[in-house]
Order: structure tokens, then sequence, then C-alpha cells
């Protein structure tokens, strides 16, 4: 955890939890985020203990079903702490996995054709379409 001695003194003079505006009793410790470890303010232990990060991380592979999804899962033999699921489709297809807070999805899933055949309905169509990425990228329309 990074605290400031600005931050610390606040934390010596603050009055009320930051997470309730209820006044602390004696059992006030310094909450912070546990991914960037900046502190956030001061709170009683049993707000501080509960008051987690629920953030679920999208991670997007398009086909992911058919470009055999046991490999990336062979990889992740090394993280054996982790808790692991999938929604299998068969025993070597996976429709997706979860492993920690990241979820692997099929974008495929989500569409109703091929990245292929969308990119090129959207080429006909022009590429003032997709304005934004036309700004930041030089080709051929």
């Amino acid at each position: 955890m990074r605290i400031e001695n600005e931050e610390e003194q606040m934390f010596q003079n603050v009055i009320n939890c930051h997470i309730c505006g209820f006044e602390l009793g004696d059992d006030r410790v310094r909450d912070h985020c546990h991914i960037t470890g900046m502190f956030r303010g001061a709170a009683p232990n049993d707000f501080n203990m509960n008051y987690g990060f629920t953030l679920r991380i999208p991670v997007i592979l398009n086909n992911l079903r058919w470009y055999k999804p046991h490999l990336i899962m062979q990889g992740l033999g090394n993280f054996k702490d982790e808790k692991i699921n999938c929604i299998p489709n068969n025993s070597e297809k996976y429709i997706s996995f979860f492993i920690d807070n990241m979820d692997f999805i099929d974008s495929l899933q989500f569409m109703n054709a091929s990245l292929e055949k969308l990119v090129s309905n959207v080429a006909k169509d022009g590429g003032d379409k997709l304005p934004t990425l036309t700004k930041y990228i030089d080709g051929d329309k």
C-alpha cells in the first residue's frame, strides 16, 4: 500500500468512515485498492474486509471454440492456485472458460456472421461507417 504523509495525517485525524460516513471507532484501518495500492480512506476493519473489487475482465477471442482452447488451458496449468471453470461444448471444445476474474469468451457466439463477413459488409457500405477506426488507420478503401 502506498500512502503519502498527507494521507496518513488525514487517516489519523478523520472522524467518519469514507465508505458509509458513520463515525469511526477504534477498529479503523487504512482502506486501499488491492490492485493499485492507492490509499482510499479510513474505514472500520469489517467494512474494509468486505469492500472488494468485483470487476470481471472479458478476454474476447474470435472463434475460440474452434481454435483449440485446450492449448490455452495447458498453459494455464502454471496457475495452480487459480479457480478455473468452463462451459464445454464437448471434451475438446469450450464455449467459454473462466479463470479467477477473467472470462474467456468466443466473440463468434455473439455475432450473426463470421468476422470476415461482417468486415466485408462494412466495406460495401463505405468506410464512413467506422469513423473512429478510419481516423486512425490509413489503408485502401
